[in-house]
């Protein structure tokens, strides 16, 4: 090629960059729909997880206190049901 076609480096940069944030973006969009179309599924597993790792720090505290994992879950699950049913109680 001679000098007078051939491309700049920086828009064949460009150019690579371009096509891998079209892909990432496709991937994203695709994924959005994907998880819109779930929205019965996604919705109440993404609270679960959100839940898990709000509980996880109390249930670790405990278990290095000498509590047993089982039973730390299960003080943790049930006191914070215990929190919300208060609060709802409190409210009402």
């Amino acid at each position: 090629m001679d000098e007078r076609t051939r491309v700049p480096s920086w828009l064949e940069t460009a150019a690579a960059w371009s096509w891998r944030l079209l892909l990432v973006g496709l991937a994203f969009a695709v994924l959005v729909g994907v998880a819109m179309r779930l929205s019965l599924v996604t919705v109440p597993l993404i609270v679960a997880l959100f839940l898990a790792t709000l509980a996880l720090p109390a249930a670790r505290r405990l278990t290095r206190r000498g509590w047993p994992p089982a039973v730390a879950a299960f003080v943790v699950v049930f006191g914070g049901l215990a929190v919300a049913v208060a609060g709802i109680v409190a409210l009402v």
